[in-house]
């Protein structure tokens, strides 16, 4: 393909792929000083850029703990907070969570009571939002970060590009071939579409297409995310991001109505002011059948960092790091998050 045949120094290593596993990758090595191309097609996938970008180390659902919760949290906010920078993407809001149950009240009170839930939970509140349908009350996490994702990769573009340009291209079983003889290491990042160039990660991937509503409302206050089986995120200028389904067919960007109806009955569900929607997004998450990362050594020469999932922007920045370790100096990756586990090398 044109533009591959150009002379660079095997030392260089590229990045295949530019969403929250990318770019953060991009800016570890740009913080290091390490030498590094970017291929990327930016019309192959939306999910890094329609993410919420939550940064929330726990699993509402069935609150539980994020695995390395607070070492994933600490690390998080430190990247994105120690560069003034990304500090500007980076937003703190209080978390209101609609009890579905006693059941669930009762669990609430229990681990806000241990280490390190404590950390994370705060009391149970009694609604008073006129539009919100919360009879058994509100478990509240009084600060929740929220990276800005679609500003954040387009901040990460925008240094990147000064010094190297991005190869905006579709990258094929075939071309990475070719690419092979031309990088001393690549890094594949480009999240579910990893199956078009490896087929073993058919196998390690269960992708899913996650799609969101914005809405405009005046009937929800703007200083506090709301969840349910759905978020409410507030976006500025009454604008709400409202999400998020899941679906295992029609892998692609495309929206759907029937997704869109989910969303909506949701939506109605727990709240009862007026609305208008104006946006309907979709894009595919690299789901992993374990739900956990995929990285490590794929071949001689090409790693994986992959499956960060609906949480890239808590796990991103740690993971990140350990990979570099492990490529640049051989340190030993966790065994939770190495490929060895589905290869058993």
């Amino acid at each position: 393909m044109e533009g591959f045949f150009i002379f660079i120094p095997m030392s260089k290593i590229l990045i295949i792929g530019r969403g929250l596993a990318g770019a953060t990758l991009s800016l570890q090595m740009l913080n290091q000083n390490i030498e590094h191309h970017i291929i990327d097609d930016p019309n192959a996938s939306a999910s890094s850029k329609i993410a919420a970008g939550l940064i929330n180390p726990i699993v509402l659902k069935r609150l539980k703990l994020v695995h390395e919760a607070e070492l994933f949290l600490s690390s998080a906010i430190k990247f994105y907070e120690n560069n003034s920078s990304l500090h500007q993407y980076l937003g703190t809001l209080p978390l209101k969570h609609v009890m579905a149950s006693t059941g669930e009240q009762n669990d609430w009170e229990v681990k806000r009571g241990l280490l390190p839930y404590s950390h994370i939970l705060g009391e149970q509140a009694v609604n008073t939002l006129a539009h919100l349908t919360a009879p058994l009350g509100l478990g509240v996490l009084p600060k929740i970060h929220r990276l800005n994702t679609e500003a954040y990769l387009d901040y990460h573009k925008a240094i990147y590009t000064v010094s190297e340009p991005i190869l905006n291209q579709n990258i094929r079983h075939d071309t990475l071939t070719t690419l092979k003889t031309q990088y001393s290491k690549i890094i594949i990042c480009n999240g579910h579409l990893a199956s078009s160039l490896y087929p073993q990660f058919q196998s390690m991937l269960s992708p899913t297409r996650g799609e969101l509503l914005t809405i405009h409302t005046k009937d929800l206050p703007e200083d506090t995310i709301y969840h349910a089986s759905i978020f409410i995120l507030p976006l500025g200028n009454q604008l709400f991001k409202i999400g998020a389904t899941y679906h295992w067919d029609h892998l692609n960007d495309r929206p759907t109505d029937d997704a869109k109806n989910q969303l909506i009955k949701k939506l109605e569900k727990i709240f009862t002011g007026s609305y208008k929607i104006t946006n309907h997004q979709a894009g595919v998450r690299p789901t992993v059948k374990d739900r956990k990362p995929i990285l490590g050594k794929i071949e001689q020469g090409v790693y994986s960092f992959n499956g960060l999932g609906s949480r890239g922007a808590l796990m991103a920045p740690l993971l990140a790091e350990q990979l570099l370790q492990f490529i640049l100096n051989n340190n030993p990756l966790n065994p939770l998050y190495d490929i060895k586990r589905f290869t058993n090398d």
